[in-house]
């Protein structure tokens, strides 16, 4: 009777007799959600701020990602919005590539006294390496207090060539100036505009930072590109950019990669 039950069980676990698998994740019409590959990781939300609690009427949310956002993620009409009950206040979503954070304003005054919830497009959100959201159960719950002021929105200063020329002089000209090595120049003609040798991407797009392979080349942890992160590790100052450069150089191009 043992050797039966045993091999009855050993039947199931090895699948034969049908899955005895937990069913996998749905999304909010019951379909499934694809799942992660062997070698991918789920994009998740580390931080999502203001906390829950009392909001202004015209609020401004960060949401920063663990991952970078596939364009056809932070480009989407419907990625961010804020849910109260049957009313759903739409608005304008800000990517900011080198810190993996949208910001979110709505076109419209929120309801004074009514409770809101995030509501996200999950189905919609992917990483650049096409890993779908996990969202978490313990979303902010919101109340709009009329009294409090908007939301200041954070200014980002409109970078100069002149300052990216300078962190590329301090930081790669040892390397790009050599002979020996053979390397893009880092001059605004040869940047601006080109097509990048190692990518299908310009090596800078105007106006568009995530889609210019300089970014991919000169963040740190970004997990699409060819060769190595730039500074490389051989290099005399090999260590990444900061935070500052990082963001006057997005900035850079945000704002149209101008010459002055």
């Amino acid at each position: 009777m043992r050797l039966i039950t045993a091999a009855v069980a050993m039947f199931f676990a090895l699948g034969c007799g049908g899955s005895i698998e937990p069913e996998g994740p749905v999304d909010a019409d019951g379909e499934p959600i694809a799942l992660p590959g062997a070698y991918e990781t789920w994009l998740q939300i580390r931080r999502m701020t203001p906390g829950a609690g009392a909001i202004s009427a015209q609020p401004m949310l960060e949401l920063e990602f663990t991952d970078y956002l596939n364009p056809d993620t932070y480009l989407s009409f419907n990625l961010v919005a804020l849910q109260s009950g049957g009313i759903v206040a739409r608005g304008d979503a800000e990517y900011i590539m080198s810190t993996k954070t949208v910001r979110w304003t709505p076109r419209r005054a929120l309801e004074p006294g009514f409770h809101y919830t995030v509501l996200l497009a999950a189905e919609d959100v992917r990483s650049v390496t096409a890993s779908p959201l996990l969202l978490s159960p313990d979303s902010p719950r919101y109340v709009v207090d009329e009294t409090l002021n908007p939301t200041p929105h954070p200014t980002r200063p409109e970078g100069r060539w002149a300052q990216v020329e300078a962190i590329f002089e301090a930081r790669c000209a040892s390397c790009h100036r050599d002979p020996q090595w053979q390397l893009n120049p880092l001059t605004f003609e040869s940047l601006v505009g080109k097509r990048s040798a190692q990518s299908e991407h310009l090596v800078v797009r105007p106006y568009d930072a995530p889609a210019s392979y300089l970014m991919h080349k000169i963040l740190p942890d970004y997990p699409l590109r060819r060769f190595t992160v730039q500074p490389p590790p051989w290099a005399p100052d090999n260590d990444p950019l900061s935070r500052e450069e990082l963001q006057l150089v997005e900035s850079w191009i945000r704002f149209g990669a101008r010459s002055d």
